[in-house]
């Protein structure tokens, strides 16, 4: 496997003016905002890696510098082995990108004049381009849109025609920053199929930006935790309920019951009604088993369950914390 994309203690600051209250004459001043603050990792060829961080994390950015829109005040970004901004221009035949809600397409004609002008742009041979129109129309069904204004689309219509549209010419590499914001369950499962299909099929490597983590987890195998700029955290989706510090037991007792379940150091009650109980437990100072053992002596107990911590409870502590 080689690497894809390569990011070297990369890092970008902003200069952002700032304007005194309730004075006529004042002297012009700046505050420095680090988006991205020495950051390195390496994705490599045919990996699902997804971003996720809170709203002014830095992952808008970040993604920009990889891509070479924006250049690194020091680090270094490198797509394919090149640098990223030097040599943005030859890596574009190679890449799909999509950022959120700004469309790549002609807001006001058809969809197929679209597809068209991009088939001109990357010199799509015929074949090819019919070809990629079936096996698209196979996941996005996007045929029956071809001959519609996409000013005169649904948001879902037209972010299957923008997948339509950057997945056209069989880039390597694919970067979505919040592509699938606002669209409905049905929408997000054709794309997610899709992702899945290329990569499986042409090895593509994806980088999805995305605030459901829900999704990010169906899709990608490793992720990525951005936090005001920095690297919190670069592991496999599969290795959270190692690395989660909480885990979550659900009681039920089997009748209304007197009993309180007092808080202490490592246990917390989030949740309770008259026979149900939600507890959190840190498990650098408690045990699940030690708990269960404790509450079953003490409560006349229906049923006990233990839950795994979630990637959205995870890294919102895990942020909190930071």
């Amino acid at each position: 496997m080689c690497a894809i994309l390569e990011a070297e203690h990369l890092a970008k600051a902003y200069r952002r003016k700032l304007r005194k209250e309730n004075s006529a004459f004042w002297k012009r001043q700046y505050e420095i905002k680090q988006a991205v603050g020495d950051i390195s990792f390496t994705i490599e060829e045919g990996e699902l890696v997804g971003l996720v961080g809170m709203n002014g994390a830095g992952k808008s950015t970040l993604l920009k510098l990889l891509l070479g829109i924006l250049s690194p005040d020091s680090g270094e970004a490198k797509m394919f082995g090149r640098d990223s901004f030097r040599f943005r221009k030859k890596n574009a035949s190679l890449i799909g990108a999509n950022f959120g809600q700004k469309s790549s397409l002609v807001w006001d004609l058809p969809f197929l004049y679209s597809l068209e002008l991009n088939q001109k742009i990357y010199q799509i041979p015929n074949a090819q381009f019919q070809q990629t129109l079936d096996e698209l129309d196979r996941f996005l069904q996007i045929k029956e849109l071809l001959n519609i204004p996409v000013r005169l689309m649904s948001l879902g219509q037209r972010m299957r025609c923008e997948f339509a549209a950057i997945t056209l010419h069989a880039p390597k590499l694919l970067i979505l920053d919040e592509s699938t914001i606002g669209l409905d369950i049905l929408v997000k499962k054709k794309i997610e199929d899709y992702l899945n299909y290329i990569n499986a099929q042409r090895n593509v490597t994806v980088l999805f930006s995305t605030h459901d983590l829900a999704e990010m987890e169906r899709i990608c195998s490793r992720f990525l935790l951005v936090n005001n700029g920095k690297l919190l955290l670069d592991d496999k989706v599969a290795n959270i309920p190692a690395l989660s510090q909480y885990s979550y037991l659900s009681v039920r007792t089997a009748r209304e019951c007197p009993c309180q379940i007092e808080e202490r150091a490592g246990l917390t009650v989030v949740g309770h009604t008259e026979q149900e109980w939600k507890i959190r437990i840190d498990r650098a100072v408690l045990s699940e088993q030690e708990v269960m053992a404790e509450l079953i002596n003490r409560m006349p107990m229906e049923n006990i369950s233990a839950e795994k911590q979630s990637l959205e409870d995870f890294i919102y502590h895990l942020v909190q914390e930071k």
